[in-house]
């Protein structure tokens, strides 16, 4: 409507936020004042979290807890390269690593050129050093995002190292039905949806932080079984 039947000449370039998952929790956030220069700190150990493609994109977030608060501190999206373009460029940080979560299907095994292998064994065998965790499986993609959203309020993002990342959840959406002209209950699955997904891990699964109020181990998050990631 705007586009095509603007009032004003700014209406042109508007953007609806219909249907945008994370377009509240952004748009909080940024009245928050969490992003802006969050930069990563080197004495505190840095976490990835990834989503792994096979025929397209390959995204990871870098991560820090930083008292109470999750520190998003870099983004790298790529297509078409393997593993390594990715640990050297995490390599070039002069970072401590903490962990670095993977998506479920990274132990699956696939049909290497002597053996089956997995990419989390890929992984091991390129940086043996290297902490990793496999993120379990949840019921839908829908109760991930959910996670995330119920998540967002300790997040904060340097906007420089994360600008392709916030670009990427800024738009991440539903489905479109064109005959209803409505959105669908279902994430579409576009180039947004990779750094989504490597977000989503995040909320998934971590659970080493302490309990700020506490300075406890908090209690393992209930995992849900199914049949999506």
């Amino acid at each position: 409507m705007w586009r095509e039947y603007p009032t004003t000449p700014e209406e042109c370039w508007q953007q609806s936020s219909q249907g945008k998952y994370y377009h509240a929790a952004l748009a909080w956030a940024r009245k928050d004042g969490r992003i802006g220069k969050f930069p990563l700190l080197r004495y505190v150990p840095v976490n990835s979290f990834w989503d792994l493609g096979a025929t397209d994109s390959t995204a990871v977030w870098l991560h820090q807890r930083i008292g109470p608060m999750d520190r998003w501190v870099g983004f790298r999206e790529a297509s078409g390269e393997g593993l390594l373009p990715f640990i050297l460029w995490m390599e070039s940080l002069g970072c401590v690593w903490g962990t670095h979560f993977l998506p479920h299907d990274a132990s699956n095994q696939k049909q290497g050129v002597e053996q089956n292998t997995s990419t989390l064994t890929q992984f091991q065998e390129i940086r043996p050093s290297w902490s990793f965790q496999v993120v379990p499986v949840v019921r839908t993609v829908q109760h991930g995002i959910d996670l995330v959203r119920a998540d967002f309020d300790t997040y904060e993002f340097d906007a420089e190292g994360c600008k392709e990342g916030l670009a990427h959840i800024e738009a991440y959406s539903r489905e479109w039905n064109n005959r209803l002209q409505w959105w669908t209950d279902q994430p579409r699955h576009d180039e947004h949806s990779h750094a989504a997904d490597a977000l989503r891990q995040k909320a998934q699964a971590y659970e080493d932080f302490s309990d700020p109020s506490t300075g406890k181990p908090r209690r393992p998050r209930r995992r849900a079984s199914g049949l999506t990631a």
